[in-house]
C-alpha cells in the first residue's frame, strides 16, 4: 500500500500522515524531515549544495518507497506533491502491484490557516525559512490531486480527519473521487 498525503504547507499533512503511520504500522517518509537532515551545515560541502536538497529529498522518498515495496511493505509519503511526482509514485506502486491511496489536505479558512502558521514553531531547511508569503504563493500555484481518494479539511478536528481517512482506506474504495469522500468543515 502506498499512501501519499499531499497539500499546501501548514494544512495538517504531517499530523495526518503520522497518525496513519501509527494506526496502520506503515513507515512514514516525511519530506521535511529528510530535507532538514540533508541541509545540515556539517553535511554541506558548498553553499550551492542547498539547491539540491529538494530534489535529493524527493529522490530519497522515491528510493525508500521502492525499497519498502520490494520488501512487501507499504509506505506513507508526505509532501506538497506536484502532478509529475504523483504520476511517478503511482507508477512505482503499479510496478509492485501495490494499491495507491492519495489524500489531499486543505484548510478552507484562510484566517485559520494563518493562525495555525503563526502558532507553529519557526521552520527552516538550511537558510530557507518558511514564511506566510511562501504559503500564500503556494496556495496560488499548487495544483491539488484531482485523483485523490479523499479530501481532508483541517478546519475539522485531526481525529475526525484521521478516522475518515482510515475508514476510506479500510473500505478499499479508492476510486480517486475525492468529492465522494470530501470531509469539509
Amino acid at each position: 500500500m502506498v499512501i501519499v498525503v499531499s497539500g499546501p504547507p501548514c494544512v495538517g499533512k504531517t499530523a495526518v500522515a503520522e497518525s496513519l503511520a501509527r494506526e496502520f504500522g506503515v513507515p512514514l517518509f516525511d519530506f521535511d524531515l529528510l530535507a532538514q537532515v540533508l541541509a545540515r551545515p556539517e553535511l554541506m560541502v558548498s553553499p550551492d549544495q542547498l539547491s539540491l536538497v529538494g530534489p535529493t529529498g524527493i529522490e530519497l522518498q522515491s528510493v525508500l518507497l521502492e525499497r519498502q515495496l520490494a520488501l512487501g511493505v507499504g509506505a506513507i509519503l508526505e509532501l506538497s506533491v506536484d502532478r509529475a511526482l504523483r504520476a511517478r509514485w503511482r507508477a512505482i506502486a503499479a510496478r509492485f502491484g501495490a494499491p495507491y491511496f492519495g489524500i489531499e489536505c486543505v484548510c478552507s479558512e484562510r484566517a485559520l490557516h494563518r493562525q495555525r502558521f503563526d502558532a507553529r514553531p519557526e521552520f527552516r531547511i538550511g537558510e530557507w525559512l518558511l514564511t506566510w508569503e511562501f504559503i500564500e504563493w503556494t496556495l496560488n500555484t499548487y495544483v491539488p490531486d484531482e485523483e485523490a481518494a479523499i479530501l481532508l479539511d483541517s478546519t475539522n478536528p485531526l481525529e475526525q480527519n484521521v478516522a475518515a481517512a482510515a475508514a476510506a482506506l479500510a473500505s478499499g474504495d479508492w476510486a480517486g473521487d475525492a468529492e465522494r469522500h470530501r470531509l469539509s468543515g
